[in-house]
């Protein structure tokens, strides 16, 4: 009689098992000797150290594999497929879908792992209504999985139509032979119905795609320079003055050549003084601010100042 699932892998971790007591017992019997058997040894070490491996890989699936079983529709086809679609009607209803319609359609098995069930749902609904059932499908923890959902504005204008595929799956080890699995103790999902709903039905999902409006422009910052004007060149003993007058202040500077200066965020230095210009340098390079002028009309001299 060919051995169940269950006993081939007990079986298995009984051999594994056989293998690490041998693998103690050469280790221990080979331990003092060199040469060859050193080699020997540290080959069966890392055999060891592989079937280890193997085994972690093998309860981390087993583990898996019960969580599936948990969550897989029952055992039976038949009684899989009824149970489920009258979920999935009733589940549609709930949220206040309108002429909800449920049908299967051909599932498939895969080898001894599992069955799959098809069903395909057609209804109408509001954008916050199929949100809704997305939550509660979402939420319930089953072994399934949507694989394709169609929304198209209906003639009314508010309700959507909708059509959903779906595919839940069946496992043959599953302790449930007409009932669904229970709801998960701890929600599966971190954010609430209404949360989503604000999210996604607040959006108008078929309008087309507008750019979202540029942010405001900034006011021009207040610029200083154009409001300092070089009002007069005069000569007090034996040397020149450039009077440079703050209109929005009123205050007049009398400066000499190498005196420097601050209007606002302008800073600069006086280099030279003509009859009727200066010449005034600003981060290295020279201005000429002819008489008259302000600050922001100067105009560069070519070079730069050493």
């Amino acid at each position: 009689m060919a051995l169940k699932k269950r006993e081939r892998n007990l079986a298995i971790v009984t051999a594994v098992l056989v293998v690490l007591f041998l693998g103690k017992m050469f280790l221990s019997t080979w331990g003092r000797s060199g040469g060859p058997r050193e080699a020997q040894r540290n080959e069966l070490t890392r055999e060891i150290e592989r079937k280890k491996r193997q085994i972690e890989r093998g309860r981390q699936a087993a583990a898996r594999l019960a969580q599936w079983q948990r969550q897989s529709l029952p055992k039976d086809r038949e009684a899989a497929r009824s149970v489920y679609q009258n979920w999935l009607l009733a589940s549609a209803n709930s949220v206040g879908f309108d002429g909800t319609k449920v049908e299967t359609t051909i599932g498939r098995q895969r080898g001894e792992t599992y069955y799959a069930l098809r069903f395909n749902l057609q209804a109408q609904a509001t954008l916050e209504e199929v949100t809704q059932f997305l939550y509660r499908f979402y939420s319930a923890g089953y072994l399934h999985q949507i694989l394709n959902l169609d929304l198209l504005p209906s003639d009314n204008g508010r309700k959507l139509d909708v059509q959903l595929s779906v595919e839940a799956l069946s496992l043959p080890q599953s302790d449930r032979t007409d009932k669904l699995p229970e709801k998960p103790s701890k929600p599966l999902l971190t954010v609430s119905a209404s949360d989503y709903a604000k999210a996604v039905a607040g959006r108008n999902i078929f309008a087309p795609f507008r750019k979202p409006d540029p942010p405001p422009a900034e006011p021009p910052k207040f610029d200083a320079a154009k409001y300092v004007y070089l009002t007069a060149v005069v000569q007090v003993g034996e040397q020149p003055q450039a009077w440079i007058v703050n209109r929005t202040s009123g205050d007049c500077l009398k400066l000499r050549e190498g005196d420097e200066f601050r209007a606002g965020d302008f800073r600069g230095k006086v280099q030279r003084i003509g009859r009727r210009e200066a010449e005034i340098e600003v981060d290295g390079q020279r201005w000429l601010l002819p008489l008259g002028d302000n600050l922001r009309e100067a105009v560069k001299v070519s070079g730069k100042s050493t």
